[in-house]
């Protein structure tokens, strides 16, 4: 009965392990792709030479780089749970990390 207990409990402590580290990806992702698409709206004022866009993009680049530094510096710390995710989620956070680096 112990045996038992245990395993239920284990098991629902690794749902709900399962379940915080995939809405911290899902938090993630919406963080990397907001800040893309700022970066990419910050090039493309830049190449137009309209400083007036950018100085406007710099106090929500702080606030997308403070968040993003928050949510990846928590992620690393569950890096060994990453295997246990989804796959599709897993790849879809390589693929707008990728993104991201081409924007910087």
């Amino acid at each position: 009965m112990t045996t038992t207990l245990t395993k239920t409990m284990n098991s629902k402590e690794s749902l709900q392990r399962l379940e915080s580290l995939r809405l911290q990806v899902l938090e993630m992702l919406a963080v990397v792709t907001a800040f893309t698409q700022l970066l990419k709206r910050e090039t493309e004022a830049l190449r137009k030479a309209d400083f007036n866009a950018v100085d406007l993009l710099q106090a929500d680049k702080r606030l997308y780089a403070k968040q993003y530094e928050a949510k990846i510096t928590a992620l690393v710390q569950r890096q060994n749970d990453f295997p246990l995710l989804d796959l599709t989620l897993r790849e879809r956070l390589m693929q707008e990390r990728t993104v991201f680096g081409v924007a910087l």
